[in-house]
């Protein structure tokens, strides 16, 4: 008995030790609902890290267990991670090609404005919180990318000093230009059927539908970053499907701590990874997989 005993300590003392360690704020009230997000504290934080979930703006949480790993895993990599709820615009309802385009618009912009108040938070309680206003990434996948590319560009934010999006899109690559762009790091897979790689319509709807929203791919911003000057990298997945919007949580995280401190550094660069998943797609990709 003892020994079982003995053991379930044992046991007890390991899994507290590698538990998740964070806590949790309401960082605004909107709409008769308090926002929350999770903040993952790092001991001398090199810099700090906003993430944002998907889920077509209708579904989703922050609670996902790959998310909450991922954020624990930055946190002990020395990067403040803050995992953050927003309001969920189309709760109920769909992202498809049936939802009106203004619709689908208005859940974008809502998300992104839940996104600024959450770094308006952030810097508020900068020195309790060890963030340095000067070194704020923003993260996102897929709905949440969107959200995230929407909110630096469509609403001109300048809390952001880096950006990343797995699987997402811009609404307008004409707000993306030589003074508000920004280090960017991207993943997405040539074969999206939901969110274009290069560019289209989302979900590739029929262009006479009410729901058809042109969207600028990370293919599209790539280049357009390239002609600017900016830093930026892409990790093109040739055959790669919506997945791109989940794997680099669980993948790539040696290479996200990596664009972190490249962007933290000033330097520029242009990267250009292209990965081959020896699946074959029909759908544009701007000739990057035929070459």
């Amino acid at each position: 008995m003892k020994n079982i005993i003995s053991i379930f300590v044992a046991f007890f003392f390991v899994c507290s030790a590698t538990a998740q360690t964070y806590t949790t704020h309401v960082y605004s009230s909107k709409d008769g609902v308090d926002l929350e997000f999770d903040f993952y504290p790092a001991e001398n934080p090199e810099a700090t890290l906003i993430f944002v979930h998907g889920g077509g703006f209708y579904s989703g949480t922050r609670k996902e267990e790959n998310i909450m790993h991922f954020c624990d895993s930055l946190a002990q990599a020395g990067i403040n991670a803050v995992n953050i709820s927003y309001r969920l615009h189309l709760v109920g309802q769909s992202f498809h090609c049936d939802q009106p385009l203004k619709n689908k618009i208005r859940a974008i912009e809502v998300a992104a404005e839940d996104i600024l108040s959450a770094a308006d938070y952030l810097l508020q309680n900068a020195e309790v919180l060890q963030v340095d206003p000067l070194k704020i990434v923003l993260m996102g996948s897929s709905a949440g990318a969107e959200a995230a590319l929407y909110a630096k560009y469509d609403l001109e934010s300048s809390a952001f000093s880096a950006l990343i999006s797995c699987a997402g899109a811009a609404t307008d690559i004409n707000k993306i230009t030589k003074s508000s762009a920004i280090p960017t790091l991207m993943f997405h897979g040539t074969c999206d059927a939901l969110v274009p790689y290069d560019q289209g319509i989302h979900h590739y709807c029929p262009s006479n539908s009410v729901g058809a929203m042109y969207l600028f791919g990370a293919y599209s911003i790539y280049q357009k970053m390239v002609d600017l000057g900016v830093s930026v990298e892409l990790v093109t997945a040739c055959g790669g499907k919506h997945g791109s919007a989940v794997t680099p949580l669980e993948k790539d995280i040696p290479l996200i701590l990596e664009f972190i401190r490249r962007a933290n550094s000033k330097g520029h660069f242009t990267i250009h990874e292209i990965r081959d998943t020896g699946r074959t797609c029909t759908l544009p990709d701007g000739g990057v997989c035929n070459d």
